[in-house]
C-alpha cells in the first residue's frame, strides 16, 4: 500500500515471491491476500511460475549444507487501478 501512495494509476509491478520449506503454506493464496488486504489498487494480472528458489542455492550447493527440497517461485503481475 505505501508504493501505491507514490505511483500513478497504471503503474505496474512485479513480485517474485516464494515460501521457505519449514513452513507448509501456499505462497500463491498468501502474495494474493496481501496485496488484497493492502486495499491499495493493485490488482493481479497474472501469477507465473518462476521456478525453483534452488538457483540462489549455487554456494550452498558447493559445500554441501542444502538438505531441504527448494520450493517453487512466483512472479506476481499487478497494475494500480486506483
Amino acid at each position: 500500500s505505501r508504493i501505491a501512495e507514490f505511483c500513478e494509476s497504471g503503474a505496474k509491478m512485479v513480485i517474485r515471491f516464494g515460501a521457505l520449506p519449514s513452513r507448509a503454506l501456499d505462497s500463491k493464496k498468501l502474495i494474493s491476500k496481501s496485496i488484497s488486504l493492502a486495499n491499495a489498487g493493485w490488482k493481479i494480472k497474472t501469477i507465473r511460475s518462476a521456478g525453483s528458489s534452488l538457483k540462489g542455492y549455487r554456494q550452498a550447493l558447493q559445500f554441501g549444507s542444502v538438505s531441504q527440497v527448494a520450493l517453487e517461485e512466483y512472479d506476481i503481475y499487478v497494475i494500480l487501478e486506483a
